[in-house]
């Protein structure tokens, strides 16, 4: 039996080779999401944006609503495009939204950095209506 590490070549050797884990698909329970959840919980807004990065397009409406909050309590620049970002997401996979409701959205969004307690109550309210559920403890 032939040695393969003496005079072999060092990259065709496995062991040569630097660890790299395997990526998970951010859609199934992935590291990634996990360290969004956490962030989210944690309050940590640069945490957010990079597992938000990692993540993509896989956040759902509900998640994407804390990111809105927790852009809003940290009185962020970004606030506005993710409010705007949001409430165009909830329209879209909401087709039962009106235009009444979509002004108490905007109207709702609007005030958020500065009523947060009355936004939230009619953000709520919205949410429920049209069965966005997960919202109850978030909005709370």
């Amino acid at each position: 039996m032939r040695n393969v590490t003496s005079g072999a070549n060092p990259h065709h050797d496995w062991r040569s080779r630097p660890y790299k884990p395997a990526r998970l698909p951010a859609n199934c329970g992935s590291r990634a999401y996990v360290w969004f959840t956490f962030a989210l919980r944690r309050g940590d807004l640069v945490g957010v944006r990079a597992a938000a990065g990692e993540l993509g397009r896989d956040i759902n409406l509900v998640d994407a609503l804390a990111v809105v909050l927790l852009t809003a309590a940290h009185d962020d620049d970004a606030f506005d495009r993710a409010a705007t970002r949001w409430l165009a997401r909830f329209v879209y996979e909401r087709p039962a939204v009106g235009l009444d409701e979509l002004r108490l959205g905007v109207t709702a969004l609007e005030a958020l950095p500065h009523n947060p307690d009355a936004a939230k109550i009619v953000l709520s309210e919205l949410c429920l209506r049209h069965r966005l559920d997960g919202v109850i403890g978030l909005l709370a």
